[in-house]
């Protein structure tokens, strides 16, 4: 497969233009990604699993692939503390008992799952056992378009 042509959905269109535009990327089976800046001030970027538009309210989510990562990837102090504390972490791979180092998997581990609608909310993993909502700040859509 050759390379990947994206394109961000979004910018300087009005909301049913941007509508539009996802709901014919979303009926070509296109693949997206989205970089959602959460209501922490976390840009969080991820693929998404499952595209849906609505028809009859005109409004599409998108649901993410559920994924887990390290609690301190996903805040800046965090990742600026643990290099202050383990300077070569990305320097060189560590022996398996090097002391000094962690191991990514022994960390604590953040669940990413978000399902995103266009009207400017969203949930999260953990807003699914509380029945919570919340708010965006910003989207980005990106379409794979290299098909077409």
């Amino acid at each position: 497969m050759g390379p990947q042509r994206l394109f961000q959905i979004g910018l300087g269109l009005g909301e049913r233009e941007r509508n539009g535009r996802n709901k014919r990327e979303i009926e070509a089976a296109s693949k997206f990604k989205i970089a959602m800046l959460d209501s922490e001030e976390v840009w969080n970027i991820h693929p998404v699993d499952l595209p849906m538009y609505y028809s009859k309210e005109g409004v599409f989510e998108f649901k993410t692939v559920d994924d887990q990562y390290p609690t301190f990837f996903r805040y800046p102090s965090q990742t600026e503390e643990l290099l202050q504390r383990y300077h070569d972490f990305f320097n060189h791979r560590p022996e398996d008992d090097e002391s000094g180092f962690i191991r990514l998997g022994d960390s604590p581990q953040f669940y990413s799952f978000y399902s995103i609608r266009s009207d400017g909310s969203y949930y999260n993993f953990f807003d699914i056992p509380r029945k919570t909502v919340q708010r965006y700040k910003r989207l980005k859509i990106f379409a794979d378009v290299s098909n077409g």
